[in-house]
């Protein structure tokens, strides 16, 4: 990895992106920033209802992606690689990330997390009986809002990645894509 990259991996609440960038960070040795993580940084005692207090919501979203684009131009400007977890669900969200790249003279990776809906379901079940979680949805409802309103991602060389696979297989994936 001779050019530096900001491997973006994007997807649907539950797809498998936190926990792919995780394993993803000790073995390519590079800054991660996750959306959620930013959130839960900047405003850690907000547990919103996101469809009850959509003005608060859109507020919170705003401050957090601001953040990860300084986060990522801060590490591209010290010429280090870096990873990415969040949705990239607006065509804008892309726009500006591939702008800061640019800016950097860095390849955007994009790397899209799916899982089929059924696996998801199950996976925010999961979710929902473990964890008290102000940023996960409340229930398979909420993902399919979420699914309407997702603006499909157009990048070049993008790897869309089944994440019903092992994590193992996904991370071994993403490891052949990121060093082609």
């Amino acid at each position: 990895m001779n050019q530096l990259q900001v491997i973006a991996l994007a997807g649907l609440l539950f797809a498998g992106k936190s926990t792919l960038a995780k394993l993803l960070e000790p073995e390519l040795k590079l800054a991660r920033f996750d959306i959620n993580d930013i959130r839960l940084w900047l405003f850690p005692y907000d547990a919103i209802d996101s469809e009850k207090d959509r003005g608060l919501d859109e507020l919170q979203v705003r401050a957090s992606w601001k953040s990860l684009y300084a986060l990522t131009d801060s590490v591209l400007e010290a010429q280090k690689s870096v990873i990415l977890a969040a949705t990239f669900s607006r065509a804008s969200y892309r726009q500006e990330l591939f702008k800061i790249a640019a800016k950097h003279d860095a390849l955007v990776k994009f790397i899209y997390c799916w899982a089929p809906d059924e696996v998801i379901i199950s996976r925010v079940e999961d979710r929902i009986r473990e964890s008290n979680d102000p940023l996960n949805p409340r229930s398979a409802a909420a993902y399919f809002r979420v699914k309407a309103r997702y603006e499909k991602i157009i990048a070049p060389d993008l790897l869309e990645l089944d994440t019903s696979q092992s994590p193992q297989t996904c991370l071994a994936k993403i490891m052949e894509y990121v060093h082609c």
